[in-house]
């Protein structure tokens, strides 16, 4: 038995697949919050690695007509699994290069299942369509530290927008795409920054990251964190999860769209796991207007104006000892419409 959180791309050396269709396959049961089995993985007799989930009413109907994705198939079968004939959603890993991904999306449907009391088909569903966004994308590795945090920031940002309009949260978070600025609002822009330094420093890019789109106004919210053991740490992996069952509570039909923005964020579904004892603590996470008091360069504040052979320009700003609002204490709908 093992419990969902421990299953890596290793887990499948150590299966017995000496089973076969007439006689049962050998699987190692798979627990998830309690110590109730939600799920199977075995071996076949071809060495092709399964996962399985009991299904107790099946019904076959166009909805078992699961999304295809990449190196596995999933379809409703039959198995003789540990001496008992069981009916079951079977995931196959056709491919061996795609196994670490095959982990990933059982992984991620089981804890939909558990977390969220999803019914098993649903969950499939759910989550291999999320997938099929992922595998549209080039593969990218692993987020170093500053990605990570930075990451982080917007996502805390998010989280605050969620509960007031879903769907405008998710229009307006243009970081993932390349926008000049993390969130855009009708009449605000926020820029989203976040830093390990004691002095809260951070790097601004670009000679205009700092001047508002026209018409707009602009705001910085400075995260400082700082790496920690302990349990109340938080993670991207963690926050990743909290989003997703937040955006599948009010509107399942967002869960993709949010799926396909972490992806063109850099984030890795099938690297989720790796996260997970990459823990931070947030020590300061403040609103800064950036107004004619705030700390900036900006082109239009140069006279004459900067040479056009000077292609790029980078600075850093110290917001230490410079008074902003606590981001727990924004009226975010002063900001948000």
């Amino acid at each position: 038995m093992i419990h969902v959180n421990s299953l890596n791309f290793d887990t499948w050396n150590y299966l017995d697949d000496s089973g076969n269709p007439l006689d049962g396959f050998k699987s190692v049961e798979i627990t998830a919050n309690g110590s109730e089995v939600c799920g199977y993985i075995f071996n076949d007799h071809n060495s092709k690695h399964h996962f399985a989930i009991e299904i107790l009413e099946p019904r076959i109907s166009p909805s078992n007509n699961f999304p295809q994705v990449t190196g596995m198939s999933v379809q409703i079968g039959s198995y003789l699994i540990n001496g008992s004939r069981k009916i079951v959603i079977d995931g196959v890993c056709e491919i061996d290069e795609f196994l670490d991904e095959f982990t990933g999306v059982f992984k991620e449907i089981l804890i939909l299942i558990e977390d969220e009391s999803v019914a098993p088909i649903q969950s499939v569903h759910d989550i291999m369509q999320a997938w099929v966004s992922f595998w549209s994308r080039p593969q990218t590795g692993l987020l170093n530290v500053e990605e990570q945090i930075g990451l982080i920031g917007e996502l805390q940002v998010l989280k605050k927008l969620i509960p007031v309009n879903l769907t405008l949260a998710l229009d307006c978070w243009n970081g993932p795409l390349g926008g000049k600025f993390d969130f855009t609002f009708t009449d605000w822009s926020f820029e989203v920054k976040a830093t390990r330094s004691d002095r809260r420093v951070h790097i601004v890019n670009g000679i205009d990251q700092l001047e508002p789109n026209r018409n707009n106004k602009l705001a910085i919210i400075s995260f400082q964190l700082q790496s920690t053991n302990e349990i109340s740490g938080l993670n991207l992996s963690q926050e990743v999860r909290a989003i997703r069952s937040m955006i599948y509570r009010i509107d399942r039909t967002k869960f993709v769209e949010f799926a396909s923005l972490i992806s063109s964020a850099g984030y890795n579904l099938a690297r989720d796991s790796e996260y997970e004892n990459m823990n931070f603590e947030i020590i300061n996470a403040d609103f800064f207007e950036v107004n004619e008091e705030f700390p900036k360069l900006t082109s239009s504040m140069l006279n004459p104006p900067i040479s056009p052979r000077v292609e790029s320009v980078q600075y850093n700003i110290v917001l230490s000892h410079l008074a902003g609002t606590n981001l727990d204490h924004l009226v975010i709908g002063n900001y948000f419409y």
